[in-house]
């Protein structure tokens, strides 16, 4: 899928990352499949760069069905804050 993320508070940073959500809940999965959108809150400290340094993330949803996991692959980040996010069908992966 494509994301579109809105963040605000605290920080700055830039990262190439890798997010995993585990939906414990079908409708959950199939009304965030179909509309897309999501909310909540993230903390990130990172320094990486391929497979030298550190990073901390964390995420999680305001919806109690919805697990996310954060994995960065490179960057450099300090920031906390809440979010805002829209996803949508990548169609060259989708057809």
């Amino acid at each position: 899928m494509n994301m579109g993320l809105v963040n605000v508070g605290l920080g700055v940073g830039i990262k190439d990352f890798r997010a995993v959500f585990v939906f414990l809940n079908r409708d959950v999965m199939h009304t965030f499949v179909d509309k897309g959108w999501e909310f909540g809150g993230e903390a990130d400290v990172a320094l990486k760069s391929e497979e030298k340094g550190e990073a901390e993330s964390g995420a999680a949803s305001f919806k109690q069905d919805i697990i996310i996991y954060q994995m960065t692959e490179a960057g450099i980040a300090l920031k906390a804050g809440l979010k805002g996010q829209k996803f949508w069908r990548n169609d060259e992966l989708n057809q």
